[in-house]
């Protein structure tokens, strides 16, 4: 008996020679069709991947272009700050040396009270450098983490009391008051006592500053659920426009016009937004719709806020 096989054998065998042709070539072109069909989606799939290549070159080049331009901004930054700084620390040592020089060259020809004023210019000029040296270090110490923190429970409305009475020359210079409104119950923030005491004292110093003779200076603090505030208000010209979002600025400084000189360093409202930062809170300024500049301190509370102590 013959199979299957051999039948098809047989069969096979027994076609034309024309007819076995044209089957080969079909059978070649079916091959070669399938052969292509796989180089076409190969080609596809390799395009693909080039594809998503250049898309990971242009994402990286972008990221590189944008890294160099914060390096390039960062170093016009440091340029702008060791400017300030050179600048800063210059005016106070060119009138210390210019005095100095001029009370050594005509010592015997001034009369004492000529003598005696280009003293007082030597000791607060003097003055105002050691200041600005301690802001500096204080804001490159703050910067760094390298500042030492000492967290306890702060009472809001005892420190803003220690601050008035440290301010107290101030405020009998220009017949200035200082007012606390506040609620009965205690309000406790955590945080370094001696730092808060610095920033609350950096604003209320400011707000003394511009503020005019016998003007009242506001504080108000308020509890609002596990946040709490605190406004201070002064009755002076406000801050221009311009100069709002930058007041916290290192160096930036409102004109004083009631005077000449510049007063301050011009670090002070920096690190006070420094210090403020640290204890997870924040501080805007604003002006009063009734004249006068307002910041605001927002602090989270501590458990316990809101009971007498």
């Amino acid at each position: 008996m013959i199979g299957v096989v051999g039948v098809a054998a047989i069969a096979f065998f027994s076609w034309p020679a024309a007819a076995m042709a044209a089957a080969m070539a079909s059978v070649q072109g079916l091959l070669w069709r399938s052969r292509s069909l796989r180089r076409a989606t190969d080609l596809d799939d390799l395009a693909t991947e080039l594809e998503t290549k250049n898309l990971e070159l242009r994402t990286r080049e972008a990221e590189l272009v944008r890294v160099a331009h914060e390096v390039e901004e960062v170093g016009h930054a440091k340029d702008q700050y060791i400017f300030a700084i050179s600048h800063e620390l210059r005016t106070p040592l060119t009138s210390i040396r210019a005095y100095s020089e001029m009370l050594a060259d005509f010592c015997g020809d001034e009369s004492a009270e000529v003598r005696g004023d280009f003293l007082r210019v030597i000791v607060q000029e003097s003055e105002r450098l050691t200041r600005l040296i301690n802001d500096l270090l204080d804001l490159a110490r703050m910067e760094s983490g390298a500042e030492f923190w000492n967290p306890q429970a702060i009472n809001l409305k005892a420190i803003v009391k220690r601050c008035f009475e440290s301010l107290g020359g101030l405020a009998i210079e220009k017949m200035a008051t200082f007012n606390l409104i506040a609620p009965d119950e205690d309000i406790l923030v955590e945080g370094d006592q001696d730092r808060m005491q610095q920033a609350i004292t950096n604003v209320l110093a400011n707000a003394w500053r511009f503020s005019p003779e016998s003007a009242d200076i506001d504080v108000t603090i308020e509890r609002h659920g596990h946040d709490c505030s605190m406004r201070v208000r002064d009755h002076g010209p406000g801050i221009p426009a311009g100069k709002l979002d930058q007041v916290f600025e290192r160096f930036v400084q409102v004109d004083d016009n009631s005077t000449e000189r510049r007063v301050g360093t011009g670090l002070g409202l920096a690190i006070t937004r420094e210090i403020i930062e640290r204890h997870d809170g924040k501080i805007t300024c604003e002006n009063h719709p009734e004249g006068g500049a307002v910041f605001v301190f927002r602090l989270p509370c501590m458990e316990g806020s809101g009971v007498h102590l």
